[in-house]
C-alpha cells in the first residue's frame, strides 16, 4: 500500500466523530478497492496507538474522572457516559471503564484484578459501573475480550490457511508447535523440511500474520522475530495477510522476504 493511502485511512479513523461500525462503513465507502480485513487491521492498529498516546492522561485525571463518574450516577444518569469520557480523552471504552474500576476497588479496599471484573461484569457490585463495563466491551474492539478472541480466531484461520497451501502443494513442513517439542525458543508458525525458492530467494521458513503491517509493527517483528528466525533457521518467508506498507523492507534484506499471501510460483529445492 502506498504511503498516501495508509495516511489517508489513518486521518479518517482519527479525525472520526462515530463509533466503530459508523467508521468501518464510512472506510468501506472512501475505500472500496481495499479489503474490508486491511480496513478494519489499519482501524484496529490506529486506535492502540492512540490508547498509547493518551492513556496516561486518564490516569492522571483518574481521581476527577471517578468522581464525575458518581455525580452522573447521583442524577439521571446517561447510557454511555464512560464510552462519551472515552472518546473525549481520545482512548478506548475499556481504558476509562479500567481507570473508574481502580478507582472503584481502591475505595473500597478490594484487591480483584480488573481484568477479571471485565471479564465478568457480575462481579461488580455499582450497578452502573458494571453496566458501563460491560456496555465498553461491545464497542471495544482493541482491548475487550471478544475482541481479543476475534483475534486470536482470525491468527488460527490464516495459520490453518497457509497449512492447508502447503499440503496442497506436497510441501512437509513442521509447526511451531512441533518444533517447541524440540525446545526451540522461538519459532516461526512454519519451518519447511524442504527449503523452497521464491523469486531468487531460498524460503526455509514462513511466519503468517493476519494483520496489515506499517513501518514500526514491522520493525518490531524484525526485532523480537524475524531476526532470531534467521539466526536459527536461515532465511524465510514473512506473509502479512492484510497488505504491508511500501518500503517497510529495506533494499539488500536477504533474512527473509515480505508477501500478502502464499505465492503462486516457487522452486522446491533438493537437498
Amino acid at each position: 500500500m502506498k504511503p498516501e493511502i495508509f495516511k489517508g485511512i489513518a486521518n479518517c479513523v482519527n479525525n472520526f466523530d462515530g463509533n466503530y461500525s459508523d467508521c468501518f462503513d464510512n472506510l468501506c465507502k472512501l475505500y472500496p478497492d481495499i479489503l474490508p480485513e486491511t480496513l478494519k487491521s489499519i482501524m484496529n492498529k490506529c486506535s492502540c496507538q492512540n490508547n498509547k498516546k493518551n492513556l496516561w492522561k486518564c490516569q492522571k485525571n483518574s481521581t476527577m474522572l471517578y468522581s464525575q463518574f458518581l455525580e452522573a450516577t447521583s442524577t439521571n444518569f446517561p447510557v454511555g457516559f464512560v464510552a462519551k469520557l472515552a472518546k473525549k480523552y481520545g482512548v478506548e471504552p475499556l481504558a476509562v471503564a479500567n481507570v473508574l474500576l481502580q478507582e472503584e476497588n481502591k475505595c473500597n479496599g478490594g484487591s480483584t484484578k480488573m481484568w477479571h471484573l471485565i471479564k465478568d461484569t457480575s462481579l461488580i457490585n455499582n450497578q452502573y459501573l458494571a453496566h458501563e463495563t460491560f456496555l465498553c466491551t461491545l464497542l471495544d474492539f482493541s482491548y475487550s475480550p471478544i475482541g481479543n478472541v476475534i483475534k486470536k480466531r482470525t491468527g488460527y484461520e490464516y495459520e490453518v490457511k497457509i497449512h492447508t497451501e502447503l499440503k496442497k502443494h506436497g510441501l512437509s513442513f513442521r509447526t511451531e508447535y512441533d518444533l517447541r517439542k524440540q525446545l526451540y525458543m522461538k519459532t516461526p508458525d512454519i519451518l519447511l523440511d524442504v527449503p523452497i525458492a521464491v523469486n531468487n530467494s531460498i524460503v526455509r521458513w514462513i511466519e503468517s500474520k493476519a494483520l496489515f503491517a506499517d513501518e514500526p509493527t514491522h520493525k518490531q517483528y524484525c526485532q523480537e522475530q524475524y531476526f532470531t528466525y534467521f539466526d536459527s533457521f536461515g532465511p524465510g518467508l514473512v506473509i502479512y495477510w492484510f497488505g504491508f506498507l511500501d518500503g517497510i523492507v529495506q533494499p539488500g534484506e536477504n533474512r527473509y522476504i515480505v508477501h500478502d499471501k502464499f505465492p503462486d510460483n516457487f522452486l522446491k529445492l533438493e537437498i
